[in-house]
């Protein structure tokens, strides 16, 4: 009787009240000494950020969370938050023009939204990432985490040009409600052209893993066939271009024998990809794609307006509502209720 007295009291003694007490403090010292894992967990929040719910504030939060776990860990280790890299001053520059703009228009909340996306959020990442992966190990976490990505997106890219839609996840990708080109391979950002430039990005840290042996064998084998297609499926010939663009300067302009075979491989199985779609796939929506003007003029018809308006106001730009007003004067040919630059 008193052993399993003994033996009950040691059961609950971990859950005393000072091992709760202390327990937000165990978790919050966890989080510090892993800040490339709190990183990774605030890309993840925005990454898959579900918009056919209304919650759209849990990529606030894990922003949010991530600046206070990197704070904290910088007052209790004495590491600066500040990242001294050259490439600062051409994005503080270009954040003071766009919030100098915004200060002499009258409030918008669309417009300061778009600012803190656009200019804020991607400054403090930057240099968030310097504190989060300053040792290899956390290097390697992110380039695990970038190619878990890939294959992901390429997978899911890969299943909506085959058609089969259950593979598809999150299901609010299907939704034609929400977000633009639900005909195109978009994945979780809704726009076909998203997609394809994370798909080019992460292709290229995907060689460099394979020129420094870390990804190699099936997996590598696996990842030359699958993105190519996965490019492919978007459906959108400025990624078609980039990517064939990307894949010439690694054949071509590479000094490393490794880098200039897997540039050669990436167009060697894009163009299988393609004979492959031909064959199995339906190809009137691809032919259509490649043949279509009238996106093209559009296009062509706000870059000569828009380089107009540069030569008028080159230092500071017409402002948010000028560009508006400046399209809409000099573009006849197109009826639009706005017009946008097009990969502003």
């Amino acid at each position: 009787m008193a052993s399993l007295s003994h033996a009950h009291s040691g059961w609950v003694r971990p859950f005393g009240l000072g091992q709760v007490m202390a327990f937000p403090f165990r978790f919050l010292h966890g989080l510090i000494a892993a800040p490339a894992l709190v990183f990774l967990a605030a890309l993840t929040a925005m990454l898959f950020r579900p918009s056919d719910v209304q919650f759209y504030e849990i990529d606030r939060v894990g922003l949010l969370a991530l600046i206070f776990v990197l704070v904290v860990r910088s007052c209790v280790v004495r590491d600066p938050l500040w990242n001294a890299s050259p490439l600062i001053w051409p994005m503080l520059g270009l954040m003071v023009l766009a919030a100098t703009d915004l200060l002499t228009q009258p409030y918008e909340a669309e417009a300061w939204s778009v600012f803190v996306a656009k200019w804020i959020v991607p400054f403090v990442l930057f240099h968030l990432a310097a504190v989060s992966f300053g040792d290899i190990r956390s290097q390697h976490r992110f380039e695990t985490f970038a190619l878990a990505v890939l294959a992901y997106l390429s997978l899911t890219a890969i299943a909506f040009l085959l058609n089969v839609r259950g593979l598809i996840f999150p299901k609010y990708i299907l939704d034609e409600s929400l977000g633009i080109h639900a005909d195109r391979a978009r994945g979780p950002f809704l726009q076909a052209v998203a997609n394809g430039v994370s798909l080019n990005l992460l292709a290229l840290i995907a060689v460099d893993s394979y020129r420094r042996g870390r990804l190699r064998g099936i997996f590598a084998v696996c990842a030359a066939i699958a993105v190519p297609v996965a490019a492919l499926a978007t459906r959108t010939r400025a990624v078609w271009l980039s990517f064939v663009v990307s894949a010439a300067t690694l054949t071509f302009a590479s000094l490393g024998p490794r880098v200039r075979r897997a540039g050669l491989v990436l167009a060697v199985c894009g163009g299988a990809g393609l004979l492959c779609a031909m064959g199995f796939c339906d190809m009137q929506s691809l032919n259509e794609r490649l043949q279509e003007r009238s996106s093209v003029e559009f296009r062509m018809e706000i870059y000569q307006a828009g380089w107009e308006m540069f030569t008028e106001k080159p230092a500071l730009g017409c402002g948010w509502k000028g560009m508006q007003q400046g399209l809409t004067r000099r573009i006849d040919d197109f009826h639009q209720g706005a017009f946008y630059f097009h990969n502003t």
